[in-house]
């Protein structure tokens, strides 16, 4: 560690001053790490050979959930906001050494299993949302595509999901793939470049 640190030292002297590292990536890396994302997204996302137009019609339906995710996080931050002052209660109280009452946990406990449930039927919703989106949108070829990398997936995982419908792979596809930041934004920069 202490062989990286003096290297990294040395570089950082050599370098030009508008070099700069950030203290959340210390060794300046996080620029790798994106273009590995992006080139993880091209691996999901290149087997199915989309065209911009398609691109172009499952970005506004991709966006539509990704709000729809926004929205559900908002409205439990809303409700978090809410509790601020009982909960800036019962922190002072158990600072002081008093036990958190059952009846507090439990309205904690309660509240979580509420947004659980909600992100469920969110997640539904948007999972059927985007099934429509790429039945319409892609040939069968492109959802057979579809459908081997996730195949590929679940291989690579060491899972298996032998009786798994078509339909239950373009779902998994659609909210893993996605419904993913990076696999969004590699599709609108490749609808840019095709």
């Amino acid at each position: 560690m202490r062989a990286i640190l003096t290297i990294l030292t040395a570089v950082m002297l050599m370098a030009p001053a508008t070099v700069q590292i950030s203290s959340s990536d210390p060794y300046g890396v996080d620029p790798v790490y994106d273009k590995l994302a992006e080139i993880d997204a091209a691996n999901r996302i290149l087997p199915l050979i989309l065209t911009k137009d398609q691109i172009g019609r499952l970005l506004p339906v991709i966006e539509t959930c990704r709000q729809n995710v926004r929205n559900q996080e908002k409205k439990e931050a809303t409700q978090m906001k809410g509790m601020q002052e009982e909960v800036d209660k019962v922190h002072a109280d158990a600072l002081k050494g008093i036990v958190p009452s059952q009846q507090f946990l439990d309205k904690v406990s309660k509240m979580f299993v509420g947004f659980e449930n909600e992100r469920r039927g969110v997640k539904t919703a948007n999972g059927l949302i985007l099934r429509d989106a790429i039945k319409s949108t892609l040939n069968e070829g492109q959802r057979k595509a579809m459908i081997g990398v996730v195949d590929q997936v679940f291989n690579e995982q060491s899972q298996e999901w032998e009786d798994a419908s078509d339909e239950a792979k373009i779902m998994y596809y659609s909210l893993s793939f996605l419904m993913n930041d990076d696999v969004y934004y590699f599709l609108v920069k490749l609808r840019r470049n095709l």
